[in-house]
């Protein structure tokens, strides 16, 4: 249950620091070439328009 909260998983590479009388213990992210994304992809993406908000300076609309 630990794992689950944590969002661990078996094998994960974990980083161990210690400071201040705690434990820290923080996941290695790895991050993914564009192949490994790539192969993760299943073409669902749909891209669409975003509200940035409203004009702060001179921009252009």
């Amino acid at each position: 249950m630990l794992l689950e909260k944590a969002k661990l998983k078996n094998n994960d590479e974990l980083e161990i620091k210690v400071g201040d009388g705690n434990i820290l213990i923080i996941p290695v992210k790895k991050h993914k070439r564009l192949a490994g994304r790539l192969a993760e992809y299943k073409g669902d993406y749909q891209c669409g328009e975003w509200d940035t908000g409203k004009a702060k300076g001179k921009e252009v609309w």
